[in-house]
């Protein structure tokens, strides 16, 4: 026993160890003190919750709460710290390898333990995402320790234990909601476990569960208006990954894409409440299924061959780019033919899949918990999409076959070795042939990512560097082109600003943002002609906005087109008729012109909406005295000095 601690210890000391450095070079990054996406809405979350809002947002859960609970806990002690929850994680996965060899020993045997946790202690992945603000690494700890709570519970007689079991379950819920499909097969486990009598043990299971669960529902029901067992995005993340265009909707990036993806259900099914917003999302995927069904099957099958393939497929930031900040990393997760480490981690636990299953012999309950863990968790992921982050949960169980599959390799001899060792080549070839190289150099959306990062730091000429970069990698990158307009802008270089503007406007025309910002570039650069044909264009694509009207009027009345001047400043009152300054402005142009005609109507709406402003009765008095009203001028400027 003592031997064993001492294993145990050194272990944790190396994984807690090799945890830390990463973190101290993960530290350098730029990207470390500046979630983005899905880790910038967990922290904005925890945010809100850290401020006394702990009822959480005022409608139901967009993702699984947990981890915004979590880190809004570490934030309301200790203030927004991104080092703590980071330490945190790294703590529990250290605690992961020591649940991992008690899996294994209780599954298979103490060397297929060490093995196990040794190899979780060295997988590059576990300490990327142990680094990330995201909750793949809480996901990670609760499911390893659910397994090990229920073994426990099924080793003794306490329905306490099985109470414990089911709550952690239910946490492990929350965090990452794909644990639920292993639900109803831990249940069944239990109670193959628990025979002849079965109900109180389940009861306490299902009761621990709930007690986890329920509360989430409960408030989604009371604060939301809604029934939604813990998160309303279920529906969009099962779309994303069931459609026709499965390589464009998982790779969709952070902008107008993901805008139209989430806007789709009221705009093409008139639905406006989250949760029947989740349900429109499945039956699009639906009907998918039945318009298509060879399609769809195939698309599962290429979905599951993706879950077993060696390399870490991105969401959000591709894990390998994170290496460029830490030589460990380097050595700990690689592309070079073979994806390392999943890619062999995946071959050897097939094989020892295979194995487990053919030796009845060598079957033992703790074995196939583990063996329904894997099926129910991999089947989980494969129905929505596959990624890196995703995959990590099933990753202790996997390393214990895979340490199972080596034990058993060491004892076969002749044909049999042969024919397990073929067939795991066969592995090793099939799960790596298709893997595309890591980008040395990363991609355009990481050194957008990378640009934001060090805005936030006010590093605007690294921001720029980077902006660049991505533009080299892919020259039509749209927040790229944006975002570097905006730090020229910032620099006060408004002619780059403008350039990168235009050059984004050639390829998306209809971005209405960007084109405000080169029509009020313009507008400040005296470039009154391109002013107004910026706001020409803006306003035939947002016509029902009266500030875009009135400086169309401005930049036209500066080149001189005075007709067009007037007829902007009209439509602009007809959006916005309480307007003062349009009336004043549309006067002064039309006196400016000789037309008092037109004037007039503009300076009476202008005199009538005065009300108690001296200073609007002494502006109309002027406008009066220039049209050679002198007995109206007299009049305004009496009550404007009656006001003071």
């Amino acid at each position: 026993m003592e031997r064993r601690h001492q294993i145990l210890g050194l272990l944790a000391l190396i994984a807690l160890s090799l945890r830390m450095l990463y973190l101290l070079q993960a530290d350098d990054g730029a990207l470390f003190g500046h979630p983005i996406v899905d880790a910038r809405t967990y922290v904005r979350a925890a945010l809100h919750l850290s401020e006394g809002h702990w009822i959480g947002p005022p409608q139901t859960f967009w993702q699984p709460p947990l981890y915004s609970y979590f880190l809004g806990g570490l934030f309301t002690l200790f203030g927004e710290n991104y080092h703590l929850p980071r330490f945190v994680q790294a703590a529990s996965g250290t605690a992961v390898c020591l649940l991992t060899f008690s899996l294994g020993r209780r599954a298979f045997s103490p060397t297929v333990g060490y093995l196990a946790a040794a190899a979780a202690a060295l997988y590059g992945p576990f300490l990327y995402f142990e680094g990330e603000l995201l909750p793949a690494s809480l996901a990670l700890s609760f499911n390893t320790l659910a397994l090990v709570a229920l073994l426990w519970a099924a080793e003794g007689r306490s329905s306490r234990r099985w109470l414990v079991a089911g709550l952690v379950l239910g946490l492990s819920a929350l965090a990452v909601a794909s644990v639920l499909l292993f639900v109803p097969v831990a249940i069944l486990w239990a109670w193959r476990r628990t025979r002849p009598v079965p109900l109180p043990a389940l009861a306490a299971l299902v009761l621990g569960l709930a007690l986890a669960i329920a509360p989430v529902t409960v408030r989604n029901r009371i604060v939301g208006g809604e029934w939604v067992l813990i998160s309303h995005n279920a529906g969009i993340n099962f779309y994303i990954g069931n459609n026709p265009d499965y390589d464009s909707t998982t790779n969709i990036r952070p902008g107008r894409d993901w805008q139209e993806l989430t806007g789709m259900p009221k705009r093409e099914g008139g639905v406006t409440t989250k949760a029947a917003a989740s349900q429109y999302f499945f039956g699009r995927s639906w009907d998918y299924l039945k318009a298509a069904p060879a399609d769809y099957a195939l698309l599962q099958l290429r979905k599951m061959y993706l879950f077993w393939r060696g390399d870490e497929i991105p969401r959000n930031l591709d894990p390998y780019f994170a290496r460029h900040q830490s030589w460990l990393l380097q050595a700990l997760m690689w592309v070079h033919g073979v994806a390392f480490p999943f890619g062999l981690v995946a071959p050897l636990a097939l094989i020892g899949l295979f194995l487990y299953l053919r030796d009845r012999q060598a079957r033992s309950p703790a074995g196939d918990l583990l063996l329904l863990f894997v099926a129910a968790y991999t089947l989980a992921v494969v129905l929505f999409f596959v990624t890196g982050r995703y995959r990590l949960p099933v990753i202790p169980p996997l390393l214990l076959f895979a340490g199972y599959a080596l034990t058993r390799l060491r004892l076969l001899r002749g044909k049999e070795l042969a024919g397990t060792l073929v067939p795991l080549g066969l592995l090793v070839v099939g799960l790596n042939v298709a893997v595309p190289a890591a980008a040395a150099d990363g991609n355009a959306q990481e050194y957008t990512y990378l640009g934001q990062a060090y805005v936030g730091e006010g590093m605007l000429a690294n921001a720029l560097r980077q902006y660049q970069r991505a533009l080299e990698i892919e020259p039509t990158h749209e927040i790229a082109l944006e975002d570097m307009g905006t730090v020229y802008a910032r620099r006060g270089e408004y002619q780059q600003a403008a350039d990168s503007w235009e050059r984004l406007l050639q390829h998306y025309p209809d971005n209405i943002r960007v084109r405000r910002y080169l029509a009020e570039l313009s507008f400040e650069a005296s470039d009154f002609t391109g002013a107004a044909r910026h706001y020409e264009a803006l306003t035939a694509v947002a016509p029902n906005q009266a500030i875009l009207h009135a400086r169309l009027a401005m930049a036209r009345s500066q080149t001189g087109d005075l007709d067009g001047a007037a007829s902007a400043y009209h439509l602009a009152l007809q959006l916005n008729p309480e307007a003062l300054p349009l009336y004043r402005q549309l006067a002064r142009l039309e006196i400016h012109r000789g037309n008092y005609a037109a004037a007039l109507p503009q300076v009476r709406a202008l005199e009538q909406r005065a009300a108690g402003s001296s200073e609007v009765h002494r502006q109309v008095g002027e406008f009066f005295q220039q049209m050679g009203m002198a007995q109206e001028a007299a009049a305004a400027q009496d009550r404007a000095d009656g006001l003071q």
